[in-house]
């Protein structure tokens, strides 16, 4: 009776858990496609002046999903880091050390320098710690990814605030192309975080969506890599069809893990689209650290539940 109780209060708190970055990650992918996105594109919309009131409608539920996000970040941070325990001391060090600053630069007593250099820090340390414990050695291919695309990226945006202590650093502009090609191969590698087996659905949800990217693409080219540096973080230099099949690739991946029952790595997921690539905001890197974390733990938690079940491991090549 004590193993049945055990279990079923683990599983019921990892549920409570799923449902926190699950919600966390609706809301920034409502505020995502309202806030940065419509409201970004709607002065191309004709006649908008008599489409005031919808319009406001609309951003009010942008800024209400924005202010829900912010309010579902605290806890959710707080449940990922008591998650680790002793076996996670980086990865709960790192979300440790950008709550404590974010905080502090929120109430005016962190200054940019240590807020960007500590969120780089925590990003990478969160990512280095993930990939380097995959189950799965592929499964490390698109977080190590990620983690290079926001450091080249992060490190980039960040160079220029030691000018505030009299230290010039600056950085070449290759290093935002290395940051493009990460970000991509990060994107088209998704699907490896993925179980593997055939799922028609996830294959049509990542045609469709690769279709409607394209269309986008090569109808509107500058709108599409203006939203795309903005939302995401890349500045768009490759051809329209590799931002295209990246989509489709996260779209596949989204839709496996959801499918197979890993909502919290699909949770994880989302948070790292919606975050994005490189510094653009406090919130949108606390949405990072919150994805990068809710994926270790959710790979934590399949990884242990396969065990207890007896399912052999899948293998590391």
């Amino acid at each position: 009776m004590a193993v049945t109780m055990r279990r079923s209060s683990n599983e019921s708190s990892w549920s409570d858990l799923s449902l926190l970055v699950g919600g966390l990650a609706v809301a920034s992918a409502i505020e995502l496609a309202i806030l940065r996105t419509f409201t970004r594109t709607a002065i191309h919309i004709p006649a908008l002046n008599s489409l005031q009131e919808p319009y406001a409608v609309v951003s009010r539920g942008g800024r209400y999903a924005y202010f829900v996000a912010i309010a579902l970040m605290v806890p959710a941070l707080a449940m990922l880091a008591l998650r680790f325990g002793r076996q996670g001391i980086a990865a709960t060090f790192a979300i440790l050390l950008f709550a404590v600053v974010a905080t502090g630069a929120a109430t005016g007593l962190v200054d940019r320098l240590l807020l960007d250099w500590a969120t780089l820090i925590a990003v990478v340390t969160l990512a280095t710690a993930l990939a380097s414990s995959s189950p799965r050695r592929l499964a490390s291919i698109p977080i190590a990814s990620f983690g290079i695309a926001f450091a080249l990226s992060g490190a980039f945006t960040a160079a220029p605030d030691f000018a505030e202590v009299d230290i010039t650093f600056e950085l070449p502009a290759r290093v935002l192309d290395g940051a493009e090609i990460f970000g991509i191969a990060f994107a088209l590698s998704t699907p490896l975080l993925a179980s593997r087996g055939k799922d028609r659905a996830a294959r049509w949800a990542g045609a469709a969506v690769a279709l409607l990217a394209l269309a986008f693409f090569l109808g509107n080219g500058s709108t599409s890599r203006f939203l795309l540096l903005w939302n995401v973080g890349l500045s768009g230099i490759l051809p329209g069809f590799a931002y295209a099949v990246a989509a489709g690739a996260l779209a596949f991946a989204l839709v496996r893990l959801v499918r197979a029952g890993r909502g919290l790595e699909a949770a994880g997921l989302a948070l790292l689209i919606t975050g994005g690539i490189g510094l653009h905001s406090t919130y949108q890197s606390g949405l990072v650290v919150a994805g990068l974390a809710a994926l270790s733990v959710g790979m934590l938690s399949t990884r242990r539940a396969d065990a207890a079940d007896g399912l052999p491991a899948e293998p590391a090549v």
